[in-house]
Protein backbone atom coordinates (compact mmCIF):
# COMPACT_ATOMS: atom_id res chain seq x y z
CA UNK A 1 0.00 0.00 0.00
CA UNK A 2 1.06 3.61 -0.17
CA UNK A 3 0.51 6.49 2.22
CA UNK A 4 1.07 10.06 1.08
CA UNK A 5 2.14 12.31 3.87
CA UNK A 6 3.76 15.65 4.55
CA UNK A 7 6.43 17.10 6.79
CA UNK A 8 7.54 15.31 9.93
CA UNK A 9 6.91 11.62 9.26
CA UNK A 10 8.95 9.39 11.57
CA UNK A 11 9.79 5.70 12.04
CA UNK A 12 10.77 4.09 15.33
CA UNK A 13 11.74 0.51 16.13
CA UNK A 14 10.22 -0.60 19.47
CA UNK A 15 11.98 -3.96 19.31
CA UNK A 16 15.51 -3.01 18.31
CA UNK A 17 17.10 -1.20 15.36
CA UNK A 18 15.92 -0.95 11.77
CA UNK A 19 18.23 -1.23 8.75
CA UNK A 20 18.19 1.65 6.29
CA UNK A 21 19.41 1.21 2.70
CA UNK A 22 19.68 3.46 -0.33
CA UNK A 23 17.09 1.93 -2.65
CA UNK A 24 19.05 2.30 -5.87
CA UNK A 25 22.55 1.32 -4.72
CA UNK A 26 21.39 -1.12 -1.97
CA UNK A 27 24.12 0.39 0.26
CA UNK A 28 23.45 0.15 4.01
CA UNK A 29 23.20 3.72 5.33
CA UNK A 30 22.70 2.97 9.02
CA UNK A 31 20.87 1.04 11.73
CA UNK A 32 18.95 3.65 13.72
CA UNK A 33 16.22 3.13 16.31
CA UNK A 34 14.46 6.28 15.10
CA UNK A 35 14.32 7.89 11.68
CA UNK A 36 12.65 11.13 10.56
CA UNK A 37 11.96 12.58 7.13
CA UNK A 38 11.54 16.14 5.87
CA UNK A 39 9.75 16.61 2.55
CA UNK A 40 10.56 20.33 2.42
CA UNK A 41 14.29 19.76 2.75
CA UNK A 42 14.43 16.32 1.17
CA UNK A 43 16.27 14.95 4.19
CA UNK A 44 16.38 11.69 6.14
CA UNK A 45 17.49 12.40 9.72
CA UNK A 46 18.81 10.07 12.46
CA UNK A 47 21.45 10.17 15.20
CA UNK A 48 22.18 13.83 14.33
CA UNK A 49 22.95 12.72 10.76
CA UNK A 50 21.20 14.35 7.80
CA UNK A 51 21.29 12.94 4.28
CA UNK A 52 19.54 13.94 1.09
CA UNK A 53 17.41 11.15 -0.25
CA UNK A 54 15.19 10.17 -3.14
CA UNK A 55 14.28 6.62 -2.18
CA UNK A 56 15.14 4.63 0.94
CA UNK A 57 14.44 0.99 1.75
CA UNK A 58 13.81 0.07 5.42
CA UNK A 59 13.95 -3.38 7.03
CA UNK A 60 12.36 -3.73 10.49
CA UNK A 61 14.02 -5.31 13.55
CA UNK A 62 13.52 -8.99 14.35
CA UNK A 63 10.18 -8.16 16.01
CA UNK A 64 8.90 -7.31 12.55
CA UNK A 65 7.19 -4.13 13.78
CA UNK A 66 7.84 -0.46 13.18
CA UNK A 67 5.93 2.49 14.62
CA UNK A 68 5.14 5.15 12.00
CA UNK A 69 3.92 8.62 12.95
CA UNK A 70 2.81 11.51 10.75
CA UNK A 71 1.06 14.86 11.27
CA UNK A 72 -2.72 14.87 11.08
CA UNK A 73 -4.24 16.91 8.29
CA UNK A 74 -5.90 19.25 10.75
CA UNK A 75 -2.84 19.72 12.97
CA UNK A 76 -1.40 23.24 13.12
CA UNK A 77 1.95 21.98 14.37
CA UNK A 78 4.02 18.91 13.63
CA UNK A 79 3.77 17.90 17.29
CA UNK A 80 0.21 16.66 16.74
CA UNK A 81 0.63 13.28 15.12
CA UNK A 82 -1.10 9.97 14.61
CA UNK A 83 0.93 6.81 15.10
CA UNK A 84 0.35 3.17 14.09
CA UNK A 85 2.37 -0.02 14.11
CA UNK A 86 3.00 -1.86 10.85
CA UNK A 87 4.59 -5.14 9.80
CA UNK A 88 6.78 -5.78 6.77
CA UNK A 89 9.32 -3.70 4.90
CA UNK A 90 9.13 -0.15 3.55
CA UNK A 91 10.11 2.06 0.66
CA UNK A 92 10.17 5.78 1.50
CA UNK A 93 10.41 8.10 -1.49
CA UNK A 94 10.35 11.84 -2.05
CA UNK A 95 7.68 12.50 -4.64
CA UNK A 96 6.37 15.39 -6.70
CA UNK A 97 3.82 15.74 -9.47
CA UNK A 98 2.14 12.44 -8.64
CA UNK A 99 -1.50 11.71 -7.84
CA UNK A 100 -1.43 8.77 -5.41
CA UNK A 101 -5.12 7.86 -5.51
CA UNK A 102 -5.20 7.53 -9.29
CA UNK A 103 -1.55 6.52 -9.72
CA UNK A 104 -0.89 8.93 -12.54
CA UNK A 105 0.86 12.20 -13.17
CA UNK A 106 -0.67 15.17 -11.41
CA UNK A 107 -2.20 17.56 -13.99
CA UNK A 108 -0.63 20.55 -12.22
CA UNK A 109 2.74 21.86 -13.29
CA UNK A 110 5.55 20.32 -11.24
CA UNK A 111 6.74 23.67 -9.93
CA UNK A 112 3.26 24.30 -8.51
CA UNK A 113 3.15 21.06 -6.52
CA UNK A 114 4.80 20.77 -3.09
CA UNK A 115 6.95 17.65 -2.63
CA UNK A 116 5.60 14.94 -0.37
CA UNK A 117 6.84 11.75 1.20
CA UNK A 118 5.35 8.47 0.06
CA UNK A 119 5.62 5.39 2.25
CA UNK A 120 5.02 2.03 0.62
CA UNK A 121 4.59 -0.92 2.97
CA UNK A 122 5.73 -4.19 1.38
CA UNK A 123 3.82 -6.89 3.22
CA UNK A 124 2.38 -10.38 2.54
CA UNK A 125 -1.21 -10.27 1.31
CA UNK A 126 -2.67 -12.28 4.21
CA UNK A 127 -0.88 -10.03 6.73
CA UNK A 128 -2.19 -6.97 4.91
CA UNK A 129 -5.75 -8.29 5.14
CA UNK A 130 -5.48 -8.58 8.92
CA UNK A 131 -5.01 -4.80 8.97
CA UNK A 132 -7.91 -4.21 6.56
CA UNK A 133 -10.86 -6.31 7.76
CA UNK A 134 -11.24 -4.87 11.30
CA UNK A 135 -11.22 -1.26 10.13
CA UNK A 136 -13.47 -1.91 7.13
CA UNK A 137 -16.33 -3.82 8.77
CA UNK A 138 -15.57 -3.84 12.51
CA UNK A 139 -14.33 -6.69 14.66
CA UNK A 140 -17.67 -6.93 16.44
CA UNK A 141 -19.49 -8.07 13.29
CA UNK A 142 -20.81 -11.65 13.05
CA UNK A 143 -18.15 -14.17 12.09
CA UNK A 144 -19.67 -15.06 8.72
CA UNK A 145 -19.77 -11.35 7.79
CA UNK A 146 -16.10 -11.07 8.78
CA UNK A 147 -15.27 -13.99 6.51
CA UNK A 148 -17.25 -12.45 3.64
CA UNK A 149 -15.33 -9.19 4.15
CA UNK A 150 -12.01 -11.04 4.19
CA UNK A 151 -12.79 -12.70 0.86
CA UNK A 152 -14.01 -9.45 -0.71
CA UNK A 153 -10.95 -7.52 0.50
CA UNK A 154 -8.57 -10.23 -0.69
CA UNK A 155 -10.28 -10.37 -4.08
CA UNK A 156 -10.20 -6.59 -4.45
CA UNK A 157 -6.48 -6.49 -3.61
CA UNK A 158 -5.68 -9.27 -6.08
CA UNK A 159 -7.72 -7.52 -8.77
CA UNK A 160 -5.72 -4.32 -8.23
CA UNK A 161 -2.44 -6.26 -8.18
CA UNK A 162 -3.29 -7.83 -11.52
CA UNK A 163 -4.39 -4.52 -13.00
CA UNK A 164 -1.33 -2.56 -11.93
CA UNK A 165 1.20 -5.23 -12.78
CA UNK A 166 -0.34 -6.15 -16.14
CA UNK A 167 -0.13 -2.49 -17.14
CA UNK A 168 3.50 -2.45 -15.96
CA UNK A 169 2.79 0.40 -13.57
CA UNK A 170 4.51 -1.31 -10.67
CA UNK A 171 8.08 -2.40 -10.08
CA UNK A 172 8.45 -3.81 -6.58
CA UNK A 173 10.94 -1.31 -5.21
CA UNK A 174 10.78 1.62 -7.62
CA UNK A 175 9.93 5.03 -6.25
CA UNK A 176 7.70 5.97 -9.16
CA UNK A 177 4.95 3.57 -10.14
CA UNK A 178 1.71 2.22 -8.75
CA UNK A 179 1.47 0.50 -5.40
CA UNK A 180 -0.78 -2.53 -5.45
CA UNK A 181 -3.38 -0.78 -3.31
CA UNK A 182 -3.73 2.55 -1.58
CA UNK A 183 -4.31 2.51 2.19
CA UNK A 184 -7.37 4.76 2.15
CA UNK A 185 -10.99 4.56 0.98
CA UNK A 186 -9.63 5.24 -2.51
CA UNK A 187 -9.02 1.47 -2.35
CA UNK A 188 -9.28 -0.14 1.11
CA UNK A 189 -8.58 1.28 4.53
CA UNK A 190 -5.48 -0.20 6.16
CA UNK A 191 -3.81 0.68 9.45
CA UNK A 192 -1.48 -2.26 9.85
CA UNK A 193 -0.87 -4.20 13.04
CA UNK A 194 -2.46 -1.50 15.21
CA UNK A 195 -5.95 -2.61 14.19
CA UNK A 196 -5.37 -6.38 14.18
CA UNK A 197 -7.92 -8.34 16.20
CA UNK A 198 -8.11 -12.04 17.01
CA UNK A 199 -11.64 -12.37 15.58
CA UNK A 200 -10.89 -10.70 12.26
CA UNK A 201 -7.51 -12.43 11.97
CA UNK A 202 -9.28 -15.78 12.40
CA UNK A 203 -11.69 -14.88 9.58
CA UNK A 204 -8.72 -14.09 7.33
CA UNK A 205 -6.98 -17.35 8.27
CA UNK A 206 -10.10 -19.49 7.77
CA UNK A 207 -10.58 -18.11 4.24
CA UNK A 208 -6.89 -18.03 3.32
CA UNK A 209 -6.39 -17.89 -0.43
CA UNK A 210 -10.13 -17.76 -1.21
CA UNK A 211 -11.00 -15.36 -4.03
CA UNK A 212 -14.10 -14.47 -6.06
CA UNK A 213 -13.59 -15.23 -9.76
CA UNK A 214 -15.40 -14.30 -12.96
CA UNK A 215 -14.19 -16.03 -16.14
CA UNK A 216 -11.21 -17.28 -14.16
CA UNK A 217 -9.96 -13.89 -12.90
CA UNK A 218 -10.40 -12.02 -9.60
CA UNK A 219 -13.35 -9.65 -9.73
CA UNK A 220 -13.52 -5.97 -8.90
CA UNK A 221 -15.02 -6.79 -5.50
CA UNK A 222 -16.41 -3.38 -4.61
CA UNK A 223 -18.06 -2.97 -1.21
CA UNK A 224 -19.54 -0.13 0.81
CA UNK A 225 -20.99 0.60 4.24
CA UNK A 226 -24.77 0.63 3.65
CA UNK A 227 -26.74 0.60 0.39
CA UNK A 228 -29.84 2.10 2.00
CA UNK A 229 -31.99 -0.55 0.35
CA UNK A 230 -30.57 -1.26 -3.09
CA UNK A 231 -27.05 -1.65 -4.43
CA UNK A 232 -25.96 0.22 -7.55
CA UNK A 233 -24.91 -1.47 -10.78
CA UNK A 234 -21.59 -0.66 -12.37
CA UNK A 235 -23.40 0.80 -15.38
CA UNK A 236 -25.56 3.09 -13.26
CA UNK A 237 -22.44 4.18 -11.39
CA UNK A 238 -20.66 5.70 -14.38
CA UNK A 239 -23.05 5.34 -17.32
CA UNK A 240 -20.43 3.50 -19.39
CA UNK A 241 -19.24 0.27 -17.81
CA UNK A 242 -21.22 -2.97 -17.77
CA UNK A 243 -19.81 -5.49 -15.30
CA UNK A 244 -21.99 -8.64 -15.13
CA UNK A 245 -21.16 -9.47 -11.52
CA UNK A 246 -21.84 -5.90 -10.28
CA UNK A 247 -25.55 -5.67 -10.94
CA UNK A 248 -28.13 -3.88 -8.82
CA UNK A 249 -29.75 -6.04 -6.14
CA UNK A 250 -32.38 -5.32 -3.52
CA UNK A 251 -30.58 -5.31 -0.18
CA UNK A 252 -31.54 -7.30 2.89
CA UNK A 253 -33.94 -5.82 5.46
CA UNK A 254 -34.40 -2.43 3.82
CA UNK A 255 -36.18 -0.67 6.67
CA UNK A 256 -33.58 -1.84 9.16
CA UNK A 257 -30.81 -0.64 6.82
CA UNK A 258 -32.35 2.80 6.60
CA UNK A 259 -32.65 3.06 10.37
CA UNK A 260 -29.02 2.03 10.91
CA UNK A 261 -26.41 4.74 11.60
CA UNK A 262 -25.84 6.65 8.38
CA UNK A 263 -28.58 4.69 6.60
CA UNK A 264 -30.73 7.78 5.98
CA UNK A 265 -29.64 11.38 5.76
CA UNK A 266 -32.03 14.32 5.50
CA UNK A 267 -31.83 17.68 3.73
CA UNK A 268 -34.61 20.22 4.32
CA UNK A 269 -35.14 23.16 1.97
CA UNK A 270 -37.78 25.86 2.10
CA UNK A 271 -38.89 27.58 -1.12
CA UNK A 272 -36.17 30.22 -0.98
CA UNK A 273 -33.30 27.81 -0.37
CA UNK A 274 -34.64 25.41 -3.00
CA UNK A 275 -34.73 28.23 -5.56
CA UNK A 276 -31.13 29.12 -4.66
CA UNK A 277 -29.97 25.54 -5.21
CA UNK A 278 -31.85 25.39 -8.52
CA UNK A 279 -30.27 28.67 -9.61
CA UNK A 280 -26.85 27.12 -9.05
CA UNK A 281 -27.94 24.48 -11.56
CA UNK A 282 -28.95 27.25 -14.01
CA UNK A 283 -32.65 26.79 -13.37
CA UNK A 284 -34.21 30.20 -12.87
CA UNK A 285 -37.50 30.08 -10.96
CA UNK A 286 -39.24 32.31 -8.45
CA UNK A 287 -39.26 30.81 -4.99
CA UNK A 288 -42.88 31.77 -4.35
CA UNK A 289 -44.04 29.93 -7.48
CA UNK A 290 -42.75 26.52 -6.37
CA UNK A 291 -45.62 24.41 -5.05
CA UNK A 292 -44.32 20.90 -5.60
CA UNK A 293 -41.18 18.86 -6.12
CA UNK A 294 -41.12 15.17 -6.93
CA UNK A 295 -39.06 12.36 -8.45
CA UNK A 296 -39.96 11.85 -12.11
CA UNK A 297 -37.45 9.22 -13.22
CA UNK A 298 -35.23 6.49 -11.74
CA UNK A 299 -32.80 3.98 -13.22
CA UNK A 300 -32.54 0.24 -12.54
CA UNK A 301 -30.58 0.89 -9.35
CA UNK A 302 -33.41 3.16 -8.13
CA UNK A 303 -31.19 6.22 -8.38
CA UNK A 304 -33.05 9.39 -9.25
CA UNK A 305 -32.18 10.67 -12.74
CA UNK A 306 -34.77 13.44 -13.03
CA UNK A 307 -37.02 15.55 -10.80
CA UNK A 308 -40.17 17.52 -11.56
CA UNK A 309 -40.97 21.01 -10.29
CA UNK A 310 -44.61 22.06 -10.11
CA UNK A 311 -45.76 25.64 -9.80
CA UNK A 312 -47.86 28.43 -11.32
CA UNK A 313 -49.88 25.98 -13.37
CA UNK A 314 -46.81 24.54 -15.09
CA UNK A 315 -44.34 21.71 -14.68
CA UNK A 316 -40.61 21.65 -15.33
CA UNK A 317 -38.44 18.54 -15.48
CA UNK A 318 -34.80 18.77 -14.43
CA UNK A 319 -32.56 16.07 -15.91
CA UNK A 320 -29.18 15.55 -17.54
CA UNK A 321 -26.47 18.09 -16.78
CA UNK A 322 -28.84 20.38 -14.90
CA UNK A 323 -29.83 17.54 -12.56
CA UNK A 324 -26.16 16.74 -11.92
CA UNK A 325 -25.51 20.41 -11.18
CA UNK A 326 -28.44 20.42 -8.75
CA UNK A 327 -27.00 17.39 -6.95
CA UNK A 328 -23.67 19.21 -6.73
CA UNK A 329 -25.43 22.24 -5.23
CA UNK A 330 -27.04 20.00 -2.60
CA UNK A 331 -23.63 18.61 -1.62
CA UNK A 332 -24.51 15.15 -2.90
CA UNK A 333 -21.50 14.76 -5.18
CA UNK A 334 -17.95 13.58 -4.66
CA UNK A 335 -15.80 15.82 -6.85
CA UNK A 336 -12.74 13.56 -6.90
CA UNK A 337 -14.41 10.34 -7.98
CA UNK A 338 -17.44 11.91 -9.69
CA UNK A 339 -19.98 9.87 -7.69
CA UNK A 340 -23.37 11.25 -6.69
CA UNK A 341 -25.75 10.18 -3.93
CA UNK A 342 -28.95 10.01 -5.94
CA UNK A 343 -30.88 7.29 -4.12
CA UNK A 344 -33.51 9.39 -2.37
CA UNK A 345 -37.17 10.26 -1.91
CA UNK A 346 -38.70 13.73 -1.71
CA UNK A 347 -41.53 14.69 0.65
CA UNK A 348 -43.34 17.94 1.37
CA UNK A 349 -43.48 18.53 5.13
CA UNK A 350 -45.16 21.79 6.02
CA UNK A 351 -43.35 24.47 4.03
CA UNK A 352 -40.22 22.40 3.56
CA UNK A 353 -39.16 20.03 0.80
CA UNK A 354 -37.45 17.10 2.52
CA UNK A 355 -34.87 14.94 0.74
CA UNK A 356 -34.35 11.53 2.36
CA UNK A 357 -31.04 10.22 1.05
CA UNK A 358 -30.52 6.50 1.53
CA UNK A 359 -27.26 4.67 2.06
CA UNK A 360 -23.81 5.40 3.42
CA UNK A 361 -20.83 5.26 1.06
CA UNK A 362 -20.65 7.10 -2.24
CA UNK A 363 -20.81 4.33 -4.82
CA UNK A 364 -23.20 1.69 -3.31
CA UNK A 365 -21.77 -0.98 -5.64
CA UNK A 366 -21.10 -4.57 -4.64
CA UNK A 367 -21.41 -5.84 -1.08
CA UNK A 368 -23.28 -3.77 1.48
CA UNK A 369 -21.37 -4.32 4.72
CA UNK A 370 -24.40 -3.55 6.90
CA UNK A 371 -26.52 -5.88 4.78
CA UNK A 372 -23.86 -8.57 5.12
CA UNK A 373 -24.02 -8.20 8.90
CA UNK A 374 -27.82 -8.63 8.88
CA UNK A 375 -27.57 -11.67 6.61
CA UNK A 376 -25.01 -13.23 8.94
CA UNK A 377 -27.17 -12.49 11.98
CA UNK A 378 -29.97 -14.42 10.28
CA UNK A 379 -27.78 -17.47 9.75
CA UNK A 380 -26.39 -17.02 6.24
CA UNK A 381 -22.92 -18.43 5.57
CA UNK A 382 -20.23 -16.21 4.08
CA UNK A 383 -20.49 -18.00 0.72
CA UNK A 384 -24.23 -17.16 0.63
CA UNK A 385 -23.54 -13.55 1.58
CA UNK A 386 -21.04 -13.13 -1.24
CA UNK A 387 -23.39 -14.74 -3.77
CA UNK A 388 -26.15 -12.42 -2.61
CA UNK A 389 -24.21 -9.33 -3.72
CA UNK A 390 -22.00 -10.59 -6.56
CA UNK A 391 -23.66 -12.48 -9.41
CA UNK A 392 -22.22 -15.05 -11.84
CA UNK A 393 -19.09 -15.57 -9.73
CA UNK A 394 -17.31 -18.60 -8.29
CA UNK A 395 -15.46 -18.85 -4.99
CA UNK A 396 -12.09 -20.56 -5.36
CA UNK A 397 -9.03 -21.15 -3.21
CA UNK A 398 -6.16 -19.98 -5.43
CA UNK A 399 -3.33 -20.65 -2.97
Amino acid sequence: YAESTGEGISFSAPGGSMKVYDLDSKVLLGEPRKLEFSSKQGLAIWDHKKINFKSIYIKPPTSGLLRICWPTKTAKTASKKVCYHYRGEYVVSLEKNWDEAFCQANPKKEEDVAPFIRVTNVVPLETYLKGVVPIEIGAGSPHEALKAQAVAARTFAMYKMGLNRSEQRLTRFTAKGCPDVVATTADQQYLGASTENSKTSLAVEQTQGEVLLYSGSPIYAAFHANSGGRTRSAYDLDGRTTIPYLDSVEDYQIEKLRKAPGGTNVIKLDQKRLAEKLKAAKVEIKASSISGLSVSQRNKSHDVTAIKITGSGAQLEINGSRFKAFMNALGLADSKFNFRRTYFDIEKVGKDFVFKIYGFGWHRAGMSQTGAIYLAQDGRLYQQILNYYYSQISLSRVY
